[in-house]
């Protein structure tokens, strides 16, 4: 179990390592992959297809095993409100604040514009709701990661009926999770395709491609790696040629589900790519991913405009340092006494064994 979670944290890792790169480059600079691959989105797809994983994995893993009861909504949702809304909640206060102080002083509010309007209750109720996503006025007003706290609830809803008919129909269900990604880009909502790209239903094939992943390993059947390969390299090759923020964005989702769903079975069921994905750095980057999301973007961009005049490399370097301290204060101070509280109380129902299965479940995805 140990190794399976290291592995797994380490891809979380380099997930949420996309999303600070990107972040901390300015976003019309050369460098900055926002113009052609978009290291950013390809970072929250990551996050999306390792979520649809790890909420899959254990369930499958009791099911394999012969176990009745394999599939127990009530410690789901029990597991997913603990992992998920503290951490949140805390973030969440954290950024009213923040956002009250701006708006009083006049000052500069990154993800709102430059000079931010007062606070309204539509908006904060939205984000203690986990709506947010549902409307443009809302999604990236507080703190812009935390749109994608609202798809992956959103999602949870959605899961254990996803979970079932990707037993009973596997192919069936991933072709209609494909046709609702493309087609939920051309239904007019009168949004841009970025807007419409928060929605659940777009982003519907990369969960399930976690859900397959889920499926074989658990089921130990395996895919030849050369056809794991010969999958995500062209997606990988395409993806390149795909910007992010244009009307092609149902494409890149597909690509994006095609490359790390291939990406993340090939390690899956390699034992050297496991050991090489689960090295200290990286998995204990992805152990504290969630609390480095949910706080890093204003420090970053903070430090990225006050650096602004010094050269890239050095900007970007200070960014990136910056936005991992703040991430590991907050896993420090924050998410991990939670986690820990979670484990004694689970223990005290059931095995500490299938507690810490439950709440080491995907962190969700990071924002782009």
């Amino acid at each position: 179990m140990s190794e399976r979670l290291n592995w797994i944290d380490g891809l979380r890792g380099i997930a949420v390592g996309m999303v600070l790169l990107y972040h901390s480059f300015p976003p019309f600079d050369v460098m900055n992959t926002q113009q052609n691959v978009g290291l950013g989105s390809a970072g929250v797809s990551l996050f999306f297809v390792l979520s649809g994983l790890c909420l899959s994995y254990r369930p499958l893993q009791l099911r394999a095993s012969g176990q009745a009861n394999w599939l127990d909504l009530r410690r789901f949702a029990r597991a997913r409100c603990w992992r998920i809304l503290p951490p949140y909640y805390t973030a969440l206060a954290l950024f009213l604040v923040v956002r009250w102080v701006c708006t009083t002083h006049g000052w500069l509010w990154e993800e709102s514009g430059p000079v931010p309007g007062p606070i309204n209750l539509p908006d904060v109720l939205a984000h203690v709701l986990l709506l947010q996503n549902i409307d443009p006025r809302w999604t990236f007003t507080l703190d812009g990661p935390m749109w994608s706290l609202a798809t992956e609830a959103q999602w949870y809803v959605a899961f254990p009926a996803l979970l079932l008919l990707s037993l009973r129909w596997p192919r069936m269900t991933v072709i209609l999770c494909l046709a609702c990604t493309v087609a939920w880009s051309f239904v007019p909502v009168g949004f841009t395709p970025w807007q419409a790209s928060v929605y659940v239903p777009a982003r519907l094939l990369e969960f399930a491609a976690g859900i397959l992943v889920a499926y074989m390993l658990t089921g130990a059947r395996r895919v030849h790696p050369t056809v794991l390969v010969a999958a995500g390299l062209p997606a990988l090759a395409l993806l390149t040629f795909v910007p992010v923020q244009v009307s092609l964005l149902h494409v890149y989702f597909v690509l994006a589900a095609v490359l790390f769903g291939s990406a993340t079975l090939l390690v899956g069921q390699s034992s050297r790519l496991q050991s090489m994905m689960g090295v200290y750095p990286l998995a204990r980057l992805g152990t504290i991913s969630y609390s480095l999301y949910l706080v890093h973007i204003p420090i970053v961009l903070e430090v990225r405009a006050h650096l602004a005049a010094l050269p890239i490399g050095v900007a970007v370097t200070a960014s990136v340092a910056a936005g991992l301290a703040s991430g590991i204060v907050f896993y420090l101070v924050i998410e991990r006494p939670i986690l820990r509280r979670f484990r004694t109380a689970s223990s005290s129902r059931s095995s500490a064994r299938v507690a810490d299965a439950v709440i080491q479940a995907s962190a969700p995805a990071a924002s782009a």
